[in-house]
């Protein structure tokens, strides 16, 4: 590309087949590992002089805030907390954003997404893996819900035992949850993290 030196060209063309396989852009330590660059300030000079020239857009504050122009999708905000059943959606509890196909989803509600720890949803959701939920304060049984229990968040199937309403693990060694628990979203997509 015109004006742009070897690294640069490089650096362009891995962030876009980064987002283009993870559904987001990698952070500056991830671009500078992958080229073997000490400082993270080169590798933020390199953003800065690609972003000059209109060839990416950085979002500041935000530790994978690299977008390609003109790229449609939505966006979908990964919360790092839920409190009181809720997600919170202010900007400081954002951990970072997927931009993905809007026909990958089937909902124009509002979605989120949260980063799966641990494995009692294996085999179908693994650890490191991300759920994508629409937000809705209830479900059907069957259902694969994100739900706050003691201000904590979980993953598991909605499922309904002798009357009354239970968290299911997917995983055999972990047992159902009967705990007091609030829906705070239903599971409509996954992205693995590979």
């Amino acid at each position: 590309m015109e004006n742009l030196t070897e690294r640069q060209s490089k650096i362009l063309s891995f962030i876009g087949n980064y987002i283009a396989m993870h559904g987001f852009a990698p952070s500056i330590r991830e671009i500078a590992k992958h080229f073997r660059i000490v400082s993270l300030n080169a590798v933020r000079q390199h953003l800065l002089h690609l972003e000059e020239k209109g060839l990416l857009d950085i979002a500041s504050h935000h530790s994978r805030g690299i977008s390609l122009p003109g790229a449609q999708g939505l966006r979908i905000p990964v919360v790092g907390q839920i409190a009181a059943g809720s997600p919170i959606l202010a900007e400081q509890n954002i951990d970072t954003y997927f931009s993905i196909d809007p026909t990958f989803l089937k909902t124009s509600e509002e979605v989120f997404s949260l980063k799966v720890k641990g494995d009692s949803m294996e085999p179908e959701i693994l650890n490191g893996d991300y759920v994508l939920c629409k937000r809705q304060d209830h479900a059907g049984v069957g259902d694969t819900v994100v739900a706050v229990i003691e201000n904590e968040a979980t993953v598991k199937v909605l499922h309904k035992k002798e009357g009354r309403y239970v968290l299911h693990a997917l995983n055999p060694k972990y047992s159902d949850i009967l705990d007091e628990f609030i829906i705070s979203g239903k599971v409509v997509g996954l992205i693995r993290n590979f």
